[in-house]
């Protein structure tokens, strides 16, 4: 078939007259030996009238032929023409487009592309098997069964499919096509062939992977920013709540101390005059001690809620720091104290009396937790790429909820019934003061964690180095 193609392009291509004149060439010498022929076998001698006419008139015939066939021929040269031009503007379409086309005899298993199906594959028609288990063998590894499954999806509910994949090149690039096709049957319903089209989509998968990518770094950021502003907002609530109460404090200070004075030097004198009172009488005098000693506690974390008290640093041991603390708690004997840090941690360089105060709150927080007992863990650990030490204030109690956490540390938000909400921010505050940080974490039922990460005393560490 594509011998006589070739054949048939090429007689196309010969000029009108070179044809004509290469038939009557022809026609003339098999007519002149038919005469010549024919004139010896008759008498055994030739005729030139005979001769002459016998040339003539196949020569006239051949002529009109001639003119005959190369109008027909004019014709079939013009059409051929009209296809050629047709086929090369369609192949410059679809390697403009990218798209190639193809077409499956399904009775044959043969496989007929185009050549920007080539092109895309990028592999040359004479090295390609030709049939759908070539194709498939092109397709990337881990599509190849996604790919057969929506064939013979389509091919059993006789609709067209479309199905997007991957082509995996022999260099290891990855190509992604759009598939789409549709199978013809014959009157009983057999498939016949199927048709279809091929486009290379992976400049436009590139661009919308770019683009979905740049849409999420987008939205991170609002999100960071948005966040960024919330905290903004609570920062400037805080600002304006501790503004309300620096207004307040001092005086409510001074005018709660005095009388609170007063009380406890009352009840001083009672316990004093009334040394043999009945149980009940000093039971009381004990609750009003108590109470007083509430009241100038809560005095004194607003004062320092709204104080910006100078720091003055000092080297102290985390063991030492922590036993100081403890010193001024009340821990019930059900809550048993854990230390859980090596002895040979580097001392900190803190305001000794503010990181006091810092722990009591904490330590305060978590008995309240753990009213009927538990654990309280200390541990700390050195972070020597950031010359830091962290802290940590570990309770068994019942924790904190997930939504509260964002609050921990505002003015005046608490989750007891007794307290105003101002313990976690002095403890945040104070932390700060000394050029540290607080962490919280903890899990609703099994307790909280409060991490201190504070400032390491470097000269002391520098020679205990050298020592």
């Amino acid at each position: 078939m594509r011998v006589l193609k070739r054949t048939i392009r090429r007689l196309l291509e010969v000029s009108s007259f070179r044809f004509i004149v290469l038939f009557l060439v022809v026609a003339v010498l098999v007519s002149v030996m038919i005469v010549l022929t024919i004139d010896f076998a008759w008498d055994g001698r030739f005729n030139p009238e005979l001769e002459f006419a016998g040339v003539l008139t196949p020569f006239l015939d051949g002529l009109l032929l001639v003119v005959f066939v190369t109008a027909m021929f004019g014709e079939i040269r013009e059409e051929a023409d009209r296809r050629e031009a047709a086929e090369r503007i369609l192949n410059e379409a679809q390697r403009i487009a990218k798209i190639g086309n193809w077409s499956l005899e399904l009775k044959t298993d043969t496989l007929n592309w185009s050549e920007e199906a080539f092109r895309i594959f990028e592999i040359d028609s004479p090295h390609f098997g030709a049939s759908y288990e070539a194709f498939l063998d092109l397709v990337h590894p881990q599509d190849r069964e996604r790919v057969n499954e929506a064939y013979r999806r389509s091919l059993k509910d006789k609709g067209p499919y479309q199905i997007s994949h991957r082509l995996l090149m022999k260099d290891g690039r990855i190509k992604q096509v759009l598939e789409q096709g549709e199978t013809f049957y014959d009157p009983s319903g057999e498939p016949l062939r199927t048709i279809g089209t091929v486009q290379d989509i992976t400049a436009s998968q590139q661009a919308e992977d770019a683009i979905r990518k740049l849409n999420e770094e987008l939205e991170e950021k609002v999100r960071q920013r948005t966040q960024k502003l919330l905290e903004m907002q609570d920062e400037l609530v805080r600002k304006e709540k501790l503004a309300v109460l620096g207004q307040v404090a001092d005086s409510v200070g001074h005018e709660l101390r005095n009388p609170l004075g007063v009380l406890s030097n009352a009840v001083y004198f009672l316990k004093t005059v009334l040394p043999e009172s009945d149980e009940t009488v000093c039971e009381y005098l004990d609750i009003m001690n108590g109470e007083i000693a509430n009241a100038n506690r809560i005095v004194s974390e607003l004062l320092d809620a709204v104080r910006n008290k100078p720091s003055h640093v000092q080297s102290i041991a985390v063991k030492e720091l922590i036993d100081l603390a403890l010193r001024e708690c009340n821990i019930p004997p059900q809550i048993q104290v854990i230390r859980d840090f090596s002895p040979q941690l580097p001392s900190l360089q803190v305001d000794i009396n503010q990181l006091q105060q810092a722990l009591r709150n904490l330590v305060g927080n978590a008995v309240e937790a753990m009213p009927g007992g538990g654990e309280l863990e200390f541990d700390a650990f050195e972070d020597e790429a950031s010359n830091t030490l962290s802290l940590s204030v570990r309770d068994s109690g019942i924790g904190i909820r997930e939504e509260n956490m964002g609050s921990l540390f505002q003015p005046l938000f608490t989750t007891k019934s007794r307290g105003i909400g101002l313990g976690l921010m002095v403890v945040k505050n104070l932390t700060e003061a000394n050029g540290g940080r607080v962490i919280a974490h903890s899990e609703w039922g099994k307790g909280s964690t409060f991490t201190l990460i504070l400032p390491i005393d470097q000269s002391l560490r520098c020679k205990r180095e050298e020592g």
